[in-house]
């Protein structure tokens, strides 16, 4: 059975997000549409695809001189609010080697910004706690991980 560890590693090596007028976007694109399942089935989110790509690239030919046909493309998108997305990044974060971490985080703080929020604020607010607490259970982590993920003293 594929884990969120799993999907962290797939992430890392083929996913992108980005901040995209005022939402986060959260992707991963890859010619294996049955690894992109597999993310849906941890994560959710939609698969899209197959893109044709079957023209080939110019560049690449084989010896004989014919060009070389790509496989079609698939992508997997995270799906919901953008709050869903602040905490799904905020969760994969630390399987993340440091490159991807600041993509991660410059994404986090904008959106942060974006709200309003300060970071520190983010984590100490009383009115944010609870829907946080939700969503980080919902996510599978347990009560004691998110206490920890939020500052709560147990």
């Amino acid at each position: 059975m594929m884990s969120f560890t799993w999907f962290a590693g797939i992430y890392e090596g083929e996913g992108s997000c980005h901040w995209n007028d005022g939402s986060i976007a959260i992707q991963i694109q890859m010619t294996d549409e049955d690894v992109l399942r597999s993310v849906q089935e941890i994560v959710g989110g939609n698969v899209r695809g197959p893109y044709d790509r079957s023209t080939g690239n110019p560049r690449m030919v084989r010896k004989n001189g014919d060009p070389c046909p790509l496989k079609d493309m698939y992508g997997w998108y995270a799906t919901g609010s953008s709050e869903d997305k602040y905490w799904l990044l905020r969760r994969l974060k630390p399987y993340l080697h440091a490159r991807r971490q600041r993509q991660v985080e410059e994404v986090m703080q904008k959106w942060l910004a974006h709200k309003g929020y300060e970071v520190d604020l983010w984590r100490q607010s009383a009115p944010n706690k609870s829907q946080a607490i939700l969503h980080l259970h919902a996510m599978g982590l347990g009560y004691k991980r998110i206490a920890k993920e939020l500052g709560i003293k147990v």
